[in-house]
């Protein structure tokens, strides 16, 4: 798993148009999860949102999926979103608490894309 769409600047992907994907993470309840993973798919890239569980990430333009987790919580997996060059992708994520017994899955999902300034 990397941190990074690309390696240096040479590489001709650093070069490629970018989109900005941000938002939230949440519980059910509205209150933030700090130290959710989001991994964004095909680049696997992965970042943690932060104490108000936001997270922000550049990455290419084109198709991806989201995969948010959290110790404790439901996963949540957003596909195929289409991200615009030059464009902010927002999107609030609400994670339900795990089940004690087998493993849940559920996630209330909410958001908007905005062009950058």
């Amino acid at each position: 798993m990397s941190t990074s769409p690309w390696s240096s600047p040479q590489d001709p992907a650093s070069r490629a148009p970018t989109a900005r994907v941000a938002g939230v993470v949440r519980n059910v309840a509205g209150h933030p999860i700090v130290g959710a993973e989001v991994t964004v798919l095909p680049q696997d890239v992965t970042t943690l949102t932060g104490t108000q569980g936001e997270f922000a990430l550049m990455l290419p333009a084109g198709r991806v999926t989201l995969h948010i987790r959290a110790d404790g919580f439901t996963d949540a997996v957003v596909e195929s979103l289409d991200l615009v060059p030059g464009a902010t992708w927002r999107r609030e994520v609400r994670l339900a608490s795990a089940p004690r017994s087998a493993g849940g899955w559920g996630a209330s999902l909410t958001g908007h894309r905005a062009s950058l300034a």
